[in-house]
């Protein structure tokens, strides 16, 4: 089974907004756009055979997109954590603006979906 393993980091710059009232005691939905800076720190190509053990694992880093600006958007609530502080779980859809291949091998975009939870305060 082969896979692709790309260890990126993500800098989002995002208008986050909430609405005015809680839904529940506490809880308000809100909504989060933007965009990310995207560095990609390694790409692995990785093979491993469950059958007879076999793993392979090459790094192909320099096959891919170094940098790209991601669009993000996420979706969740902020719950009241007490004292102005604020508990945040959002799903998270980050997709790539631009080619990962370098040598236009092929046509593919960076795309990612996260559930981070914040502590906002």
């Amino acid at each position: 089974r082969r896979r692709i393993r790309y260890n990126a980091i993500e800098l989002p710059v995002t208008i986050l907004l909430r609405t005015p009232k809680d839904i529940i005691k506490g809880v308000r939905p809100s909504v989060a756009a933007g965009f990310a800076f995207v560095k990609s720190r390694a790409v692995h190509d990785f093979f491993f055979s469950v059958e007879d053990g076999f793993h392979s694992d090459r790094l192909v880093t320099n096959d891919y997109a170094a940098r790209d600006l991601a669009t993000q958007f996420s979706i969740g609530a902020d719950i009241n954590a007490g004292g102005g502080s604020l508990l945040q779980a959002h799903l998270v859809f980050t997709k790539g603006t631009q080619n990962v291949f370098v040598e236009k091998q092929g046509v593919g975009t960076l795309k990612t979906i996260g559930f981070p939870i914040a502590f906002l305060y």
